[in-house]
């Protein structure tokens, strides 16, 4: 059952339904093709735009809770979307493909900040992307799988007024374990690169640390020498040999 005030089905009219729907706008052989506005209660949803063969083809998807506009087809999002919370705060802008996120994007924080620029498959960061804090500074830059980090990445870290205390570089999997070779850089020039097994350093290491640089043997999740090794100061003294607890025991340092 429907209403409707221009008879004319190849031109602009007013139409509604028992399903509850309002559409107001142009007809193309008794199908909405143009500009127009449906109203659909049931589903409290308000599709404004162009419409084609009867759909929603390219403009805004209104709910009560949230707001899409760009473009869709057969009813889906498809393409470029922007995406607002009900108080037309930007959520997402990026690729839609079939209804799903599926191509590059950006996800935002309320504040307006963004919280990950890069890739989606199937509604998930992938591929490669950057993670953000509240606050607008790059934490994490590097492979994602699936909504989590995986493959080489950077993860940075900061104090609490904003200032970076350090960088992790490395191999990451199931989104917080980081093996192979990692690098831990501070802005103060120190730094620590060796290989880890769940962020925990080996037994071999090269590092700055003060007025010392090393490369060679060490504990297990310490800095202490141990076994063969380099080190050089920022003095100018350089010492190679056997270390046992940090201390040097054999010198095999050939001094000319």
């Amino acid at each position: 059952m429907h209403y409707q005030e221009n008879n004319n089905f190849d031109d602009y009219g007013l139409m509604y339904n028992i399903n509850g729907e309002f559409y107001e706008g142009y007809y193309l052989s008794n199908v909405r093709h143009g500009y127009g506005i449906l109203n659909s209660q049931a589903e409290y949803k308000v599709k404004t735009g162009l419409f084609y063969k009867g759909e929603l083809k390219l403009g805004s998807l209104r709910h009560k809770d949230w707001i899409s506009e760009g473009e869709f087809n057969i009813g889906l999002k498809d393409g470029y979307i922007i995406e607002y919370d009900r108080l037309r705060r930007k959520q997402f802008e990026g690729i839609y493909k079939d209804g799903k996120r599926d191509g590059f994007g950006i996800n935002y924080y309320d504040n307006g900040n963004i919280s990950y620029k890069g890739y989606f498959t199937n509604n998930l960061e992938d591929k490669f992307g950057f993670m953000y804090n509240s606050s607008g500074k790059v934490f994490y830059a590097g492979g994602i799988d699936k909504g989590q980090k995986r493959g080489f990445g950077i993860y940075y870290a900061y104090d609490q007024k904003g200032d970076k205390l350090y960088q992790y570089s490395g191999n990451w999997f199931d989104d917080d374990k980081c093996d192979g070779y990692l690098l831990k850089k501070y802005p103060d020039g120190d730094y620590f690169f060796g290989k880890t097994k769940m962020f925990v350093y080996q037994d071999f290491m090269n590092y700055k640390l003060g007025n010392k640089t090393y490369i060679g043997e060490t504990k297990i999740s310490s800095t202490k020498r141990e076994g063969y090794g380099e080190t050089n100061y920022s003095d100018g003294i350089e010492e190679k040999g056997i270390y046992i607890n940090d201390h040097l025991v054999l010198n095999t340092t050939h001094n000319i």
